[in-house]
């Protein structure tokens, strides 16, 4: 009988405990997502979410449309890169790239437009990369933006560099100068078009979120 008792107490201490286990577990998730349970767009394949045109003026041609393997990402399920190159520019084609990233949620999604931003990866390209004031679009939950440059030219931006985040996304841009007389507090027209063209074609396309 006291063999017994003891199992059974043994029994109830590790039903206890698992339950614990389980409760703390259960917290930890809730934890991870509840804070962002309000920010999930609809799930789209993320090439549906880039804009079939730049929506600037300008001759483009899409030069490229690719799944591009780097950089890793914890959490990515899916992303697509669209480059466009402007051949009305003349001896060069100036152009830009976007990039729609789909998250397994908005927190990893949270946690790379923190870590893995553009003032981070690229900094050892240039000589400076400097965030630069402007307006979160309309639909967007937080974006940056950024002008990389060197010394030499310390009013000119070599490269523009947009990161936006939507719930579980986050659409970035790439661009070089588009427009005479950008400077690193002012982007250009062009430019300016062709962000709230990617604003535009993600709000329609994740509108039945």
């Amino acid at each position: 009988m006291e063999t017994s008792g003891v199992l059974t107490a043994r029994r109830r201490r590790f039903a206890l405990v698992a339950g614990a286990v389980v409760v703390l577990l259960l917290i930890a998730v809730a934890s991870w997502h509840l804070p962002f349970a309000g920010q999930w767009r609809e799930t789209r394949a993320a090439a549906e979410l880039l804009p079939a045109e730049p929506g600037a003026p300008g001759q483009w041609r899409r030069s490229a449309d690719f799944a591009p393997a780097a950089p890793s990402m914890t959490g990515l399920r899916d992303r697509w890169t669209r480059v466009w190159k402007d051949s009305a520019a003349d001896g060069h084609e100036p152009g830009f790239d976007e990039t729609a990233h789909r998250f397994a949620s908005p927190t990893w999604a949270w946690l790379t437009f923190r870590l893995g931003d553009p003032s981070d990866r690229y900094a050892e390209k240039y000589d400076r990369i400097t965030e630069v004031p402007a307006p979160v679009p309309p639909e967007a939950d937080e974006a940056r933006f950024y002008c990389a440059r060197f010394d030499g030219r310390p009013e000119e931006c070599t490269r523009w560099y947009a990161w936006i985040r939507y719930g579980q996304y986050i659409v970035s841009v790439t661009a070089d100068p588009l427009d005479d007389g950008t400077t690193p507090n002012r982007t250009g027209a062009r430019l300016e078009r062709i962000l709230a063209e990617a604003d535009r074609t993600f709000t329609t396309t994740t509108a039945g979120r």
